[in-house]
């Protein structure tokens, strides 16, 4: 869920198309990311086997993990982003779906993300078959209702959304990313 309120293209490509084109269009991207997501797990489940169960593997993937999200903390931080509405035009959905899918997959981040929390949820969790698709299954509802609860809000608050705003959720976004990073890190250093 974390990952799906990334201040990304897909995030703004949500918001830009609920405000012009309205719920359905967000819903439709968040499709798109969804069917990018299934396929980025896949790939990802299958490498994380190849990475050796604790010891050496697990601190590794916790400094990964928690090198990530400090990075993408302060890069949210400290990204000032501006607010440009440039008019979409009406488009059939499977473009929609289409567009989250390409900016999904075409996020080299996406794929480390989720091969970092594959690897997490094998080598720390003991995760591994029916518990798996279950983590798989909640991680990806999560995201569907979050990005879809973006869209609405977008629809419902255009008249709000401003620079100020995306700033605000920019810094609230980076602190929550460096705190689950040192929270990661935590059983390395103790």
């Amino acid at each position: 869920m974390v990952f799906s309120v990334m201040l990304g293209t897909v995030f703004f490509s949500i918001i830009q198309n609920s405000i012009d084109n309205g719920l359905k269009s967000g819903m439709f991207i968040s499709l798109g990311v969804i069917v990018s997501d299934i396929l980025l797990i896949t790939l990802s489940y299958f490498n994380a086997g190849l990475i050796p169960e604790g010891g050496a593997a697990d601190i590794v993937v916790r400094i990964t993990g928690c090198g990530l999200l400090i990075f993408l903390g302060m890069f949210s931080i400290i990204k000032k982003r501006s607010v440009l509405y440039p008019k979409t035009s009406e488009v059939p959905f499977y473009l929609h779906m289409a567009n989250g899918f390409l900016l999904n997959s075409l996020n080299p981040g996406n794929f480390f993300q989720w091969i970092v929390a594959s690897a997490y949820a094998v080598n720390t969790w003991e995760f591994s078959g029916n518990t798996m698709f279950v983590f798989y299954a909640c991680a990806l509802l999560a995201i569907f209702f979050t990005e879809t609860m973006i869209a609405l809000g977008a629809t419902l608050l255009k008249k709000y959304i401003n620079e100020k705003v995306f700033n605000a959720i920019n810094i609230v976004t980076g602190i929550i990313f460096m705190v689950l990073g040192l929270w990661l890190l935590k059983p390395v250093l103790l």
